[in-house]
């Protein structure tokens, strides 16, 4: 089995004509994850150490991403404040038995093919909190390998900006639960028919 995801990952680098563009590795958050890719925000400081046609090359594939999504959706697929977007093949993780989760922290290196700017040699942070409990069996402390693959932890994005978002609506909990019926859904929200309104709290039904 490793024998053959190494044998398509060596053939699909071929076809693509890929270039490593070094040997660092990067660090990023996954945002969107499909059957056989994700997009990686490609999280600073560390583009200070890139090339200016590698930072400009991950702009323009960014906005071409978001300009697809425009043309079929009538909106961007990302926020318009995220300008540096990877493109990761499942191929290209390390351990194929461990899928990309949205919100979650990988490292990579940088390639550059005919398409744009992807990362390979990809390990997402549940593997490296396992190599990191295994070094500390080792003693090798984790202050110092987390620091080795640029390691943090951390809360996804997405959480941080819906804390956010509740305090600027200054929204208040009622008591209680309740049941609803999905009515319509969108691409990010969704409307919900009560079942029993009559069980809301007096000042919520007004």
């Amino acid at each position: 089995m490793a024998s053959s995801v190494e044998d398509c990952r060596a053939a699909k680098a071929y076809i693509e004509g890929r270039q490593v563009i070094s040997d660092d590795r990067y660090e990023g958050e996954v945002l969107s994850v499909g059957r056989r890719f994700a997009w990686v925000d490609f999280l600073g400081p560390w583009h200070q150490k890139l090339p200016a046609h590698v930072w400009q090359q991950m702009r323009s594939m960014t906005m071409a991403v978001n300009r697809k999504a425009w043309a079929v959706y009538c909106r961007p697929r990302f926020d318009p404040r995220i300008q540096h977007l990877v493109y990761v093949s499942i191929l290209d993780v390390t351990d194929p038995s461990h899928s990309l989760q949205i919100g979650a922290r990988v490292t990579f290196k940088l390639y550059a093919d005919c398409k744009g700017i992807g990362g390979c040699e990809v390990i997402p942070r549940s593997i490296l909190a396992q190599d990191i409990d295994a070094a500390n069996h080792a003693s090798q402390s984790q202050s110092d390998y987390a620091h080795q693959y640029s390691f943090q932890l951390h809360r996804p994005r997405y959480l941080e900006e819906f804390d956010a978002r509740v305090v600027q609506e200054e929204r208040q909990l009622l008591g209680g639960c309740y049941e609803g019926e999905v009515v319509a859904r969108k691409r990010s929200y969704a409307w919900v028919k009560p079942l029993h309104p009559d069980r809301f709290p007096e000042d919520a039904r007004a």
